[in-house]
C-alpha cells in the first residue's frame, strides 16, 4: 500500500497592524507606511502610503474648506453630492491619463450611512485593470484610498486592503439638506480631484525613480 501525502499550500495575505488616519478612519497597509503632511494651495493634506512587490497602497485625507468655515450650515443633499463627485472624478481622471490610464467605470457605493464612489482605471493600451480607488466625504474632509499596480495587479491584496477600511460614520455632522442654492463646497470637486491624483502620481514616480536608481547602482 502506497502512502500518498498531499501538501496543500495556502497563500495568506498578511497586512500590518491597523493604521489610524484619525479618529474617524483606519486601514491596514501591507508594509510600513510613510506619512506626509503638507499644505497644497493652502489646503491641509495628509498622505499615508506604502509599496509592496510593485504594488502601491495609499490613503489621502484632504480638507475641503478652511477649519473656520461653518460646514454645518451647508445646504447638502444627494444632488450636490453627485455634483461634487462628478467634478472630483473629472479632475482625478485628467491626471491619471498622464500615466496612460483611462477611467473604466465609476460606481456609487455605500458604507454604512455614507455615500461614496469606487473608481476603476485601466491601461489605455491593453485595457488591463491597473488601479482602483474608493472616495468618501466625512464632514469637511475627503478620504481617498487607492490601490495601483501596472505590473502586478493582485485582486486578493487589493480586496484585503479595501476590506480593512473602517469609517466611523457616527462622527458625520447631521447636515441641513436644504432645497435652495448650491453649496460652495461642491464646486471644488474638480480641483480636489486633481490634487489627490497628483499626490498619487508623485508617490508612484518617486518610487519608480528610486528603483531605477537602485538598479543602475547595482549594475555599476
Amino acid at each position: 500500500m502506497k502512502l500518498i501525502i498531499i501538501f496543500f499550500f495556502i497563500t495568506i495575505t498578511v497586512f500590518s497592524d491597523v493604521v489610524k488616519i484619525d479618529e474617524i478612519v483606519s486601514i491596514n497597509f501591507p508594509a510600513k507606511e510613510k506619512v506626509t503632511k503638507e499644505k497644497t494651495d493652502g489646503r491641509p493634506i495628509e498622505i499615508y502610503e506604502a509599496d509592496f512587490d510593485n504594488q502601491f497602497f495609499q490613503v489621502i485625507k484632504a480638507e475641503i474648506f478652511p477649519e473656520n468655515f461653518k460646514i454645518d450650515k451647508l445646504a447638502i443633499n444627494e444632488k450636490n453630492l453627485d455634483i461634487f463627485f462628478t467634478s472630483y472624478i473629472d479632475g482625478f481622471t485628467s491626471e491619471m491619463e498622464s500615466i496612460n490610464c483611462k477611467l473604466k467605470e465609476s460606481v456609487k457605493i455605500k458604507y454604512k450611512t455614507l455615500t461614496g464612489y469606487k473608481l476603476t482605471y485601466v491601461n489605455k493600451e491593453n485595457n488591463k485593470t491597473v488601479s482602483e480607488s474608493k472616495v468618501f466625504i466625512v464632514n469637511n474632509h475627503i478620504y481617498s484610498s487607492t490601490y495601483l499596480s501596472h505590473e502586478n495587479f493582485n485582486e486578493e491584496k487589493k480586496d484585503f486592503f479595501f476590506n480593512s477600511l473602517s469609517i466611523d460614520d457616527s462622527k458625520q455632522i447631521k447636515f441641513n439638506p436644504g432645497t435652495n442654492g448650491k453649496s460652495r463646497a461642491y464646486v471644488l470637486g474638480q480641483g480636489i480631484g486633481r490634487l489627490v491624483a497628483i499626490s498619487v502620481l508623485v508617490f508612484i514616480f518617486v518610487r519608480i525613480l528610486r528603483k531605477k536608481k537602485k538598479v543602475n547602482s547595482e549594475k555599476q
